[in-house]
């Protein structure tokens, strides 16, 4: 009757926890805070002073593309090259704001030639697209041995785009991957492994919309690499939890004719150790917020709100699914009292 009491007190608790989980989740996202400069750094700086100032001017959503002409092997333009050249600057114009371009500048060795191609900026989505057609029509029909390639901001800002695209769901993906073969490869159990990655990746969601929530109410900047940096961060922390109480919950399985019982001294015996744990690394994760840099306050805020998160899920969320799933979740080892 006992053991019936705590197997309905542990669906219950889990129907809790899920009612929690999905009013976090039902909660509208609001709108983040940006970073008043790119440097992140305090307007008490002069250089952070000196871009806002700059942010002020007429043209500060216009950035010029600068595509570069030269010869692979680093020989002299030719007239044909300078012809090609001229040719390919008036067929940029219309990709220009204001659709025009100045003529192109060569270097004092006759080498390199120069085309400024000004693009808005003013949407960072739209760059890159705009970036990729003048590189596709600065290449179109020049001589043998002749290159073009563009550099400047907007080029930056596209570069960055393509390399970062896609960072977060596939630093997702690996890390889970590799908790789930460590899982699979400790407790050797075709389904064990399941319930703690399970319960890690709800504490890892739960903790971005709580970020998401908690950051624009301190002013607190967090951009996509206090994402990935966190991500990993609970992953990690979380899975140390379970393994330690995994560990003595199936020690207590070998003592205890009762998974409930069992459970229960277990979750006394780790609870100490993970609540130390976390403190500690969430206090020191915290002092990220005496940084001036508003990026590094963003790493300490989220990855601090992420480790609290898996510290709770630990203590809570894991124990109440191990024991609802019972003994059989260890097959083929299952633990049996003696």
């Amino acid at each position: 009757t006992g053991d019936v009491g705590r197997r309905r007190n542990a669906f219950l608790l889990l129907g809790l926890l899920l009612d929690v989980v999905g009013a976090v989740f039902a909660l509208p996202k609001p709108a983040p805070v940006a970073a008043l400069v790119s440097s992140g750094l305090p307007t008490s700086y002069q250089s952070a002073a000196a871009e806002l100032r700059q942010q002020e001017l007429p043209t500060s959503d216009v950035a010029p593309a600068i595509v570069v002409y030269s010869h692979e092997d680093g020989t002299p333009l030719t007239e044909a090259d300078k012809t090609a050249i001229t040719a390919r600057a008036t067929a940029l114009a219309p990709l220009a704001v204001g659709g025009k371009t100045a003529p192109p500048a060569y270097s004092p060795d006759g080498k390199v030639a120069v085309v400024a191609v000004p693009l808005d900026t003013s949407d960072a989505d739209t760059v890159p697209a705009a970036v990729q057609k003048v590189r596709t029509v600065a290449a179109a029909d020049l001589p043998e041995g002749l290159r073009a390639q563009v550099t400047g901001g907007p080029a930056v800002i596209a570069d960055l785009t393509k390399v970062f695209e896609g960072a977060d769901t596939t630093l997702l993906a690996a890390t889970a991957g590799v908790v789930a073969i460590l899982l699979l490869i400790t407790y050797r159990s075709p389904w064990l492994w399941l319930v703690p990655l399970v319960v890690v990746g709800i504490a890892e969601q739960v903790t971005t919309k709580l970020v998401a929530l908690l950051a624009p109410q301190f002013g607190i900047v967090v951009g996509p690499e206090a994402a990935g940096i966190t991500s990993v961060l609970v992953f990690g922390a979380a899975t140390d939890y379970a393994l330690l109480l995994i560990a003595r919950y199936r020690e207590r399985l070998r003592q205890e004719d009762s998974r409930f019982h069992g459970m229960q001294i277990a979750l006394r015996r780790t609870s100490e150790a993970i609540l130390a744990s976390a403190a500690t690394v969430t206090l020191a994760l915290l002092t990220l917020l005496l940084a001036q840099q508003e990026s590094l306050r963003g790493i300490g805020f989220s990855s601090a709100v992420g480790v609290v998160v898996a510290a709770v899920f630990g203590l809570f969320v894991l124990p109440a699914a191990m024991v609802v799933f019972g003994r059989g979740l260890f097959w083929p080892f299952v633990p049996r009292v003696g």
